[in-house]
């Protein structure tokens, strides 16, 4: 990768708190490979209402347009992780996305990380464009 950005911070005992959410937020986290730049959503909540009524969902829209708009020379994906997949939000979240012109990903946080722990640059580049072009086709 050729920049992580971590909008949390650590508190006190080294306790890691995630990025300030909300419309006016930032992501979790923001990376960059080669031209693409890549908006990181991630959640621990397993249901559906706490996934959305939290903002962690319901904020993620705003946040990948806040990136298009702030680097339009770079080709934005939005990544959406969490222990479960919810089917309507995933449906939700895809039409926001495609309202922006943007590609947005859908992974379970356990496949995420083996795919991080695993793969190669080239090989995670591949997969993340690959499926942002499957979610812009559909």
């Amino acid at each position: 990768m050729d920049g992580v950005y971590w909008f949390g911070k650590i508190r006190k005992y080294g306790i890691c708190e995630p990025a300030p959410g909300g419309k006016e937020g930032n992501p979790d986290v923001v990376f960059e490979i080669d031209n693409y730049l890549f908006v990181l959503e991630i959640t621990t909540f397993k249901g559906i209402r706490a996934q959305w009524s939290s903002s962690e969902a319901s904020s993620v829209p705003d946040h990948i347009a806040k990136y298009k708009k702030l680097y339009p020379q770079k080709i934005v994906i939005g990544i959406f992780t969490a222990p479960s997949i919810h089917k309507q939000l995933e449906q939700n979240l895809r039409l926001n996305a495609k309202k922006e012109n943007v590609g947005m990903i859908f992974i379970p946080c356990e496949n995420f990380s083996n795919i991080l722990s695993f793969a190669t640059r080239s090989k995670f580049k591949k997969y993340l464009i690959g499926s942002a072009r499957k979610q812009l086709n559909s």
